[in-house]
């Protein structure tokens, strides 16, 4: 009598078990699929969100305004990418392109033609990679040509913010 009571005593507790390993896998699978959607809509987010900083880009554009032809933009926006990419930033050759470039219209298109590129439009690039003093000088360029144009658009301490500062340390160093 007593083996049949803990065989269905077993049996009992194989089934609770069952059923909470059931609902704990439920439960998993659901928190999977719900970051699995947020991470998509934040990508998805970010991509409407860089169109139309490059669409509104467009819209600025007066073609009569502008001064340089395609290719030579699509030249620009290439040595531009490639003196703001990988670790070694070459400000010098940022500042050579926007020395090319003659009016507002001209940087717009650069944008455009720019585009999105690894998930950052041009001024993205420009605020992320390069510090406040070589942002300055880009926008001393465009000030010296009339051309109404920052790359702070009224967030100064994110570049700030990229700037290397050396921080105290705790021990007694001479820096």
């Amino acid at each position: 009598m007593k083996t049949n009571e803990i065989y269905s005593a077993l049996s009992i507790t194989k089934n609770v078990k069952a059923k909470a390993v059931k609902y704990v896998a439920i439960s998993i699978a659901a928190i999977v699929v719900i970051l699995i959607l947020m991470a998509l809509w934040k990508w998805i987010e970010k991509k409407v969100r860089n169109r139309r900083v490059v669409n509104s880009a467009n819209s600025e554009i007066d073609r009569s305004k502008l001064t340089l032809t395609d290719a030579q933009f699509h030249l620009l926006a290439s040595k531009l990418y490639t003196a703001l990419k990988g670790v070694f930033v070459q400000p010098k050759a940022a500042y050579e392109v926007f020395e090319a470039l003659n009016t507002r219209s001209d940087v717009m298109q650069l944008s455009v033609i720019y585009g999105v590129r690894e998930s950052w439009t041009m001024a993205r690039w420009i605020q992320k990679k390069l510090t406040r003093n070589q942002v300055l000088r880009i926008n001393e360029i465009l000030t010296s040509k009339n051309i109404d144009l920052s790359f702070f658009s009224g967030e100064p301490k994110k570049i700030e913010q990229n700037e290397r500062k050396q921080k105290p340390c705790k021990r007694r160093c001479r820096h």
